[in-house]
């Protein structure tokens, strides 16, 4: 009786002072003494080792600070004290989602649920916790759940926006995100997601001022400077998008997602060198991020490193299958030697509707690519097709639909706009360092511009959109008064120290009459190539930009109308001025019309234009594997082995 009685009065002193560590930690964690409260919330745990409010409260101090791990270890002793504590299981959900545990989340989440059917954040943190395992539309389901609870808490408003975006719906996503806003319109969170959204549909003056008003709100939020780096970058402003990537990385070193995008702005202003520091640190603190292998991929093979970008993109996909463009790029490089079961495990993965639409696309364009090159021209037309089918309809739900006749309009005002060979403007620049090689994509521009790059004095940028950043609105932006000295601008965009820098942006077609104007002794290279051959080698393309043209044959040959006709007539006004090199003429004559380039552009000959395959200067386009071979013939009269699908494209190409 007695030893009953001591071991009760022990047990009730040991409360006693249980009792009054957790109220003193309670007391340092209100007072802003977190150190103390931790401290504090240790030694109750060790006061009372069957109590969960110590973990609990460590855990949520630790997942506060960053400290995940710890804040897991803690919340699931927190559970194993409490297992009828709904709370407490609902935040073991939220931890163990950022700690990428999504199945241990669903099942705390689902507990919670069981003891409390209407506990929201449990609801909230179910969501999240499917949709990590890919299980987007369940995750649907419980947000609307949530949502029928609560209709105005905003973090279930912005998780189910957030899906819609994960799904390919962005313009059902932006409905929501705004609801969220005008619930709580001073929640970053809510203003940065809205902002990528806009972004996903080109809207990028209100993504901006959404990313921007995030910042504003809390200067501190690193997701708000990636998320303005993404827009600057899309806006093709790299500079500034490193300066907000930079930003969200000193605000939280390690920012994954910061770092990667950090590394692709890097390669999209050629400096190859940071662009893959970027990566391999990233590789070096993250051993399994598949898309920093698939990006230090895509430098290593812009630099011409071959063998080193094929086993990064091997690596990528061995790390996480559903690397799309890791899989296109091992298509470009293999062909016909890709092995068996890589052909048969991207033909599983084309039909996953796990993978995001992206990645399938991709994959459907390698499957395409694999049985072109193996001469399997039924098989390959049928991939490209589902490919840009899939293309298509995305765009389409973006409202992003090609228009022939505002194309037609637009050419109507370029040539009433130039329609004669103008002085030049009084502020225009006389340097003759700037080749523009331009025509209409996979005409054969990369080749010229590696020809003319194999040079000892010339150097290549790529597809620098020197002129076309400067007017975003064109013809509306050309007025002089609008932008200031545009020649010395585009001038010191592409900025060289070479006799001749090359910008090989096949767009430029529409603004030969405003480069005449503004660099007057500019070199102007236009490609030609048999229009069949163009339109297949496009359909044929992965365009990752808003090329909705380029997604159907009938499209493409309006376009390419479009293009005719505005070449045409510059040959008219420039035709002093314009070398016209036809990709046929190259391949049967490669020296002679090799030669005739180097002469335009106003360089001495160099026999190593002839061996354009091995100069090591990076190549900023989608030809990179071609442009590092030999020239070969096979592309030549390509169109033919797809004769019986190209009636769409004939029809139109029969109209110009």
């Amino acid at each position: 009786m007695n030893n009953r009685q001591d071991r009760r009065r022990q047990k009730k002193k040991q409360y006693a002072e249980y009792g009054k560590i957790i109220q003193k930690a309670h007391k340092c964690l209100e007072e802003g003494a977190t150190r103390d409260a931790e401290i504090g919330f240790r030694n109750a745990a060790q006061a009372d080792i069957a109590a969960a409010e110590p973990h609990h409260m460590l855990a949520i101090m630790a997942y506060q600070s960053g400290r995940l791990e710890e804040a897991g270890n803690h919340i699931i002793e927190a559970t194993m004290r409490a297992d009828d504590d709904p709370a407490i299981h609902a935040d073991c959900g939220a931890i163990m989602n950022m700690l990428g545990r999504p199945q241990e989340s669903e099942a705390a989440c689902r507990h919670a649920i069981d003891l409390e059917p209407d506990h929201i954040e449990a609801y909230n943190n179910l969501s999240v916790a499917l949709s990590l395992q890919d299980r987007h539309e369940e995750a649907l389901e419980v947000c609307d759940a949530a949502l029928d609870r609560r209709p105005e808490y905003v973090d279930t408003l912005v998780n189910k926006a957030n899906l819609l975006v994960k799904m390919d719906d962005p313009v059902a996503g932006i409905e929501v995100f705004a609801a969220a806003i005008a619930v709580a319109p001073e929640n970053p969170l809510a203003r940065v997601n809205l902002g990528t959204a806009l972004r996903l549909v080109g809207e990028l003056d209100a993504a901006e001022d959404q990313c921007r008003e995030g910042i504003a709100l809390r200067s501190d939020y690193p997701e708000a400077h990636a998320g303005l780096g993404m827009v600057l970058a899309a806006r093709g402003d790299f500079e500034g998008a490193i300066v907000a990537f930079l930003k969200a990385l000193k605000l939280r070193p390690g920012f994954a997602a910061a770092q990667l995008n950090l590394a692709a702005a890097q390669f999209k202003t050629g400096n190859l060198q940071a662009s893959e520091t970027t990566y391999r640190n990233i590789i070096a603190t993250h051993p399994t991020s598949a898309p920093a292998q698939t990006g230090l991929g895509i430098v290593l093979l812009t630099d011409g490193q071959l063998e080193p970008a094929r086993k990064a993109f091997r690596t990528a996909i061995e790390l996480d299958p559903s690397e799309g463009e890791a899989w296109l790029n091992l298509a470009s490089a293999l062909g016909p030697d890709m092995p068996p079961e890589d052909v048969a495990q991207m033909s599983e993965l084309a039909t996953d509707t796990r993978l995001g639409l992206e990645q399938r696309i991709a994959i459907r364009f390698a499957l395409g690519e694999v049985a072109d090159k193996r001469g399997e021209h039924n098989a390959a037309f049928s991939h490209f097709r589902q490919a840009n089918d899939a293309r298509q309809t995305a765009m389409t739900k973006l409202d992003k639909v090609y228009d022939p006749t505002a194309m037609d309009q637009l050419a109507e005002r370029i040539v009433a706009i130039f329609h004669d060979a103008a002085t030049p403007a009084d502020n225009a620049n006389a340097s003759e360092q700037p080749v523009f090689v331009i025509g209409m994509p996979r005409a054969g521009t990369t080749l010229a511009a590696q020809i003319i790059a194999s040079h000892p004095d010339a150097e290549s940028r790529g597809e620098a959109a020197s002129i076309s950043s400067l007017v975003p609105n064109f013809p509306d932006d050309i007025d002089d008064g609008v932008i200031s000295a545009p020649g010395n601008r585009a001038l010191a965009s592409l900025a060289s120290s070479a006799m001749r820098v090359v910008d090989k942006t096949p767009f430029h077609f529409m603004h030969i009459g405003y480069i005449r104007r503004h660099l007057p002794n500019a070199r102007i290279v236009l490609c030609r190539r048999d229009n069949e051959d163009v339109a297949l080698s496009c359909y044929f393309q992965n365009f990752l930009g808003d090329h909705p043209w380029a997604a159907d044959l009938g499209d493409i040959g309006r376009f390419i109308a479009f293009h005719d006709r505005l070449a045409d007539h510059w040959q008219g006004l420039y035709a002093d001025a314009i070398l016209e090199l036809h990709y046929e003429a190259v391949i049967a004559d490669a020296e002679t019309q090799c030669r005739r380039l180097i002469d335009h552009v106003g360089l001495p000959w160099d026999d190593k234009c002839l061996s354009f395959h091995e100069t090591r200067g990076s190549v900023l386009t989608a030809s990179n594997w071609q442009v590092r071979q030999p020239l070969y013939d096979h592309a030549v009269g390509r169109a033919r082995h797809y004769a019986t699908y190209l009636d769409p494209l004939r029809a139109q190409l029969d109209h110009t």
